[in-house]
């Protein structure tokens, strides 16, 4: 089957205009990476409010968790430099760290933060810290609050609070802000002009112009973020940088960072990392059984995929949001080929995804099938944040009941309101994975008794805390 990636590469422009004519999209900025060229395109408008706001190669948008691969690729320039090893502990070089419980700082490694392994049930814990230079090291500091979900390394949840604490990390050993490691280690380095860091307070002073404004696309319907969102909202707080908050960039400079990593020919793009730590990156490190149809689990900071065939090897991916913002980088290390799209739409994301995978089902089997007494499944799971029950249905099958709700978000926007209980059958595909209408649940780390004591959803895990 032929690599997505590489139809991608070879029609940019119409790439884009086909993307920016799906419903739930209004603009997006395409840049596609060979030994060649970087070469970007654009296609729709910046605000849907004002329809003579096309998007340009220049138009900045928030990439959100794409940052994740900048925070990852300064602990690894930290690790080629002699300065960090991966698998000591994180408390070696951030003694303050703490978690709820005693000793249990001291069990997390450097590597477990930037893999998603390292249980800290903070997920997504968003709060404002201030906007000093002490913002990353005062969010740190709140996990002293917070415990684990399982053993660190055993699993993966995708951890917000895991990439700041290695922003933190790397603030300590370099002896320098978060933003002032990247600007000097891998902005100025890269050419990369067009991207810089916003604070919800400093997005909302500002003028727009140049900047993609935020969409929610919801049963058709386009919304533009209403104004004062982004001031208003702890994810766009600088506490929250490293693991998406802050940057803009423009997809031609985020490129440059792709580029870097697959070691393109370019002499305008050096290395940013030793060729073996920009591989060892791409590798998988915390196995994801369950819960994605292709999604093997987590490199460091990127995704690891499973081609759409067969014959398409494991292909890493890192995806991002913010505020009505969406995108994804994508590479295929053999042929250096990557593509790195922005849009300005909450759903963007899917679409894109949708590029590169095709129509598919929701979930996919790869475990034996499920028992025919469903009982070992039913029970309370609970993070920090949130508790999910499973019961078994009316109709014999299990049922996943959420709520009542306080705070919800729409796409990445925070709502206050108050939700009722929500309610969603559980199909089972195996004995590790069901489908629902809000995407596969996992249930892992299965005890002697055959209970799963872990329940992953939307990659975030929940530990089993009554039967």
């Amino acid at each position: 089957m032929d690599n997505p990636i590489t139809g991608v590469c070879e029609d940019a422009a119409g790439t884009a205009a086909r993307l920016a004519s799906f419903p739930q999209l209004v603009g997006i900025q395409l840049a596609v990476v060979s030994d060649a060229a970087i070469e970007v395109a654009a296609a729709g408008v910046a605000d849907a409010d004002a329809p003579g706001s096309a998007v340009t190669s220049s138009t900045r948008f928030r990439p959100g968790s794409i940052t994740k691969l900048v925070t990852a690729t300064l602990v690894l320039q930290c690790v080629d430099d002699g300065l960090v090893e991966l698998d000591e502990p994180v408390t070696r070089h951030v003694p303050s760290f703490r978690l709820r419980r005693g000793a249990d700082a001291d069990r997390v490694k450097v590597a477990h933060l930037i893999a998603h392994s390292s249980g800290i049930d903070a997920g997504d814990l968003f709060v404002d810290t201030g906007d000093g230079d002490d913002a990353v090291e005062r969010y740190v500091d709140l996990l002293a609050d917070v415990g684990l979900l399982y053993e660190p390394g055993r699993w993966m949840s995708y951890c917000n609070a895991g990439f700041v604490l290695a922003g933190h990390l790397v603030e300590r050993v370099r002896d320098q802000p978060w933003e002032d490691v990247v600007t000097e280690r891998m902005l100025g380095p890269l050419g990369m002009e067009s991207t810089s860091f916003l604070t919800g307070e400093a997005e909302e002073a500002r003028p727009a112009e140049g900047r993609a404004r935020g969409h929610l696309a919801a049963l058709g319907a386009i919304a533009a973020v209403p104004d004062g969102t982004l001031a208003a909202d702890p994810m766009c707080t600088r506490g929250l940088g490293p693991a998406g908050a802050t940057l803009s960039s423009t997809a031609g400079d985020l490129a440059r960072l792709a580029a870097s990593h697959l070691g393109v020919r370019r002499e305008d793009v050096p290395p940013v990392l030793a060729a073996t730590s920009a591989a060892r990156m791409r590798e998988l490190h915390a196995r994801a059984p369950g819960g994605v149809t292709r999604m093997a689990g987590m490199g460091y900071a990127w995704q690891v995929w499973r081609g759409a065939g067969a014959d398409v090897p494991l292909l890493p991916r890192i995806g991002g949001a913010n505020p009505g913002q969406s995108g994804l980088i994508a590479v295929d290390p053999a042929s250096r080929q990557a593509i790195v799209a922005l849009t300005n739409s909450d759903q963007g994301v899917g679409a894109l995804n949708l590029l590169l995978d095709g129509l598919g089902p929701l979930a996919v089997p790869d475990d034996e099938p499920p028992p025919e007494d469903l009982s070992a499944y039913v029970g309370s799971y609970a993070s920090d944040l949130m508790t999910v029950d499973v019961e078994v249905g009316d109709a014999g099958g299990l049922v996943l009941r959420i709520g009542p709700i306080e705070h919800a978000r729409v796409g990445a926007v925070l709502m206050s309101a108050t939700f009722g209980v929500l309610t969603y059958p559980l199909t089972p595909v195996d004995r590790t994975t069901f489908s629902s209408t809000m995407g596969p649940v996992a249930f892992i780390d299965v005890d002697d008794d055959g209970r799963p004591q872990l329940l992953r959803w939307r990659m975030r895990a929940l530990r089993r805390r009554s039967s």
